[in-house]
């Protein structure tokens, strides 16, 4: 199984969930929201939670990571996914970095 790394800095909080919910189970409920997307083939619902100030420690902003998303979806259109959870920190309010592991299922 290849496994894919996906670094998500983003601004995940704003609007994401009700407001007595703790930070983390916000970003937990967007990640299962673009792991949804990745499985139904929709580009639009990952695109959607992809900040349009996103950067990422390879230099690629939002539209090369759009592009990015819209050719493995393409090419693995309605293929499970297993993820795992790395890590979610919170790095200042509306400002959160998440690390999740992927993993495509099948041939």
């Amino acid at each position: 199984m290849k496994s894919l790394a996906w670094a998500l800095l983003a601004a995940l909080l704003v609007g994401c969930g009700a407001e007595d919910e703790s930070p983390q189970t916000q970003i937990r409920l967007v990640l299962g929201a673009i792991e949804a997307g990745a499985e139904a083939g929709d580009v639009s619902a990952i695109a959607e939670h992809i900040s349009h100030h996103y950067a990422d420690g390879q230099g690629n902003e939002r539209r090369a990571r759009v592009r990015y998303n819209q050719f493995h979806v393409l090419r693995n259109r309605r293929r499970p996914l297993l993820t795992r959870e790395a890590s979610v920190a919170l790095i200042e309010p509306g400002l959160a970095r998440a690390v999740v592991h992927a993993g495509l299922v099948g041939s």
